[in-house]
């Protein structure tokens, strides 16, 4: 995948999923947020917030993951990780579990 659109300026992508034709879900360095991208319509569509536990310092350590049987239909789902835990992202209803 060649990604030549500019959609964080001077920022580090860390990690990036495409879950279906030209959508990504982007973790950017030093970012407690996870990013939904359309490369169609060139834009940011949607930013998800991690919620940190209480007390923790700030996690920059993101990773994203499809998991096994992923499918946007049947199975949208999506393992998120940072120092402290994981959680399942649904890529359809953009929910955390």
């Amino acid at each position: 995948m060649i990604l030549t659109e500019v959609y964080f300026q001077d920022r580090y992508v860390s990690r990036a999923i495409e879950f279906s034709p030209d959508k990504l879900l982007v973790c950017v360095n030093d970012d407690e947020n996870f990013y939904m991208i359309d490369r169609v319509k060139k834009v940011i569509s949607h930013k998800v917030r991690w919620h940190n536990l209480t007390g923790c310092p700030n996690s920059f350590n993101f990773e994203a993951f499809k998991l096994p049987g992923f499918n946007l239909k049947t199975f949208p789902f999506v393992l998120l990780r940072d120092d402290y835990g994981l959680k399942i992202f649904n890529i359809v209803t953009r929910r955390l579990i």
